[in-house]
C-alpha cells in the first residue's frame, strides 16, 4: 500500500499497485510525498483514521466527553479532553478558543447545546450536551 500525503500528514489518496517501485519512482518524480506501508490494512480505515507524522503512519487524536447529560445549575460539568491547544471548539456555532488541552462545559439555563471541533488532525467531534 502506497500512501500519499501532503505538507500536514493528511492522506491524499491510497494505492495498492503492484507496481511499487515504478509507482514511487512516479510520485518523487512529480514532487509528491509518499510512504510505502507494508502491513495488511483496509485503506479506507487508514486514510479516515490515520495521518501521516514525522514519516510514519499515526493514529489520528480524538475528543472525548465525560457526560452528555448535565445539570443546569452552572456547576455540574461536562469535561471535554484530548482538545489540542490553540484549537477553538465550536458551542452552539460560537467558537471559543481552547488552551490547557480541556475544556469544561457548564450551563445555569435547561437546553441542549451542540459541542463540535474540527481541527487537524484531531478526528471531527460532535457531541450534544443537556442541562437538566
Amino acid at each position: 500500500m502506497i500512501i500519499v500525503y501532503d505538507v500536514h500528514g493528511r492522506i491524499l489518496w491510497i494505492s495498492t499497485n503492484a507496481d511499487v517501485e515504478a509507482y514511487t519512482a512516479n510520485l518523487r518524480d512529480q514532487g509528491y510525498r509518499y510512504l510505502v506501508y507494508e502491513v495488511d490494512a483496509d485503506p479506507v480505515d487508514v486514510a479516515v483514521g490515520f495521518y501521516v507524522l514525522d514519516g510514519s503512519l499515526t493514529e489520528r487524536p480524538q475528543a472525548a466527553i465525560s457526560s452528555l447529560e448535565i445539570q443546569a445549575d452552572g456547576e455540574d460539568t461536562a469535561i471535554i479532553t484530548g482538545i489540542p491547544e490553540g484549537v477553538s471548539v465550536s458551542i452552539d456555532d460560537e467558537p471559543y478558543e481552547v488552551s490547557g488541552g480541556s475544556l469544561e462545559f457548564t450551563a445555569d439555563d435547561p437546553g441542549t447545546f451542540r459541542i463540535a471541533i474540527d481541527a487537524w488532525p484531531l478526528m471531527p467531534f460532535e457531541a450534544e450536551v443537556k442541562a437538566l
